[in-house]
């Protein structure tokens, strides 16, 4: 939050008028964001999160086909999770 702040603000020790002009902004972003989540929005997956689904997604549909046995599965999975993107 501090890094925001100091990022919107633009000046190492702004006077009362800037920090009330990014209070001001600050207040409205956050509103908007309550109000998008009241209405059923959810977070932005990042890619990193979509990309380890969609492999877990794939481990789960090999299994189910029978391509790959529970075994597998359970080994696959650690593997899948424990993997920096």
């Amino acid at each position: 939050y501090h890094n925001r702040m100091n990022c919107r603000i633009y000046r190492n020790h702004p006077n009362i008028w800037n920090f009330i002009d990014f209070m001001k902004t600050e207040e409205k972003r956050v509103q908007n964001i309550v109000l998008q989540w009241s209405s059923g929005a959810s977070k932005k997956k990042t890619k990193r999160t979509t990309a380890l689904q969609n492999r877990i997604n794939t481990l789960y549909s090999r299994y189910n086909n029978y391509l790959i046995t529970a075994s597998d599965l359970l080994n696959g999975l650690p593997l899948v999770v424990a993997k920096k993107l």
